[in-house]
């Protein structure tokens, strides 16, 4: 057995929402704004952050 997780692949939505989230307190964003700004919806935000 590895000891290495196996690697997710990130879907193109999730790339561009980690990149928001990350500057998000300097954009002064909310979860809400960022699903607005991928054309997800934000309860989507909320399950990939629970996966975590």
């Amino acid at each position: 057995m590895g000891k290495y997780k196996s690697r997710t692949v990130l879907k193109s939505e999730q790339y561009k929402t980690i990149a928001l989230m990350i500057y998000k307190d300097v954009n002064g964003l909310t979860n809400d704004q960022i699903a607005h700004e991928v054309g997800i919806n934000p309860s989507t935000i909320y399950e990939w952050k629970k996966r975590e």
